[in-house]
């Protein structure tokens, strides 16, 4: 199920995978996973008005359903047109991809790996942005019952990197860390009880 959103305070750093058939009329399709959530927010260029616009999900990028249809009018001939649609259902802890068409012009592919998160707590890692030559975060729990954690880190696609065992001490810890390549990667992690997870953003140093 989704609902319409035309503003939206979602915030987060996010890296998505993007393939386009035939583009005249999509632009800046971006994914935000958020709270076991997903915004999915996209442009309609200047142009010819559209008949409606249809967005699908597939939880192996195969077989695609209908989450959310608007067979209307739609798009504006002097001014690019933003839309953003709330999936509330996507598949967790893993990629979800989704299919966005403007009908009759044309159809856009994106995928973004979505981790699981609880409202029980709240996990942060610093510093982010990290530089890549940097081999150390502190990871930082609020919410937590328990001060043994356990969970992984993975890549923006889901490719898990390595497992983690921390013990906290007031409510935080280091860990070392190396990454393959810059990019987005998210640290999951769990007390038994509740689920916590955070993005980080790797970067090069110029």
């Amino acid at each position: 199920m989704c609902k319409m959103l035309r503003r939206c305070n979602f915030i987060i750093l996010y890296i998505l995978c993007v393939y386009t058939v035939s583009s005249q009329r999509l632009a800046n399709v971006q994914l935000y996973p958020q709270n076991n959530q997903v915004l999915i927010h996209f442009v309609i260029t200047a142009g010819t008005s559209c008949s409606g616009y249809k967005i699908a999900h597939s939880s192996d990028g195969v077989t695609y359903q209908t989450i959310h249809e608007y067979p209307q009018i739609c798009g504006a001939s002097g001014t690019d047109e933003p839309f953003d649609v709330v999936h509330t259902s996507p598949m967790l802890n893993q990629i979800n991809y989704y299919k966005i068409e403007v009908f009759p012009f044309d159809q856009e592919y994106a995928s973004v790996f979505v981790p699981q998160s609880t409202s029980t707590g709240t996990l942060w890692v610093c510093p982010n942005p990290l530089s890549k030559n940097q081999n150390q975060v502190m990871l930082k729990v609020a919410g937590h019952q328990k001060s043994k954690l356990q969970g992984f880190i993975c890549s923006s696609d889901g490719i898990r990197l390595c497992d983690l065992h921390v013990t906290l001490t007031a409510g935080s810890t280091l860990v070392n860390v190396q990454f393959p390549s810059d990019g987005l990667y998210y640290f999951v992690l769990t007390d038994g009880i509740g689920v916590f997870s955070a993005p980080c953003l790797v970067f090069s140093p110029h």
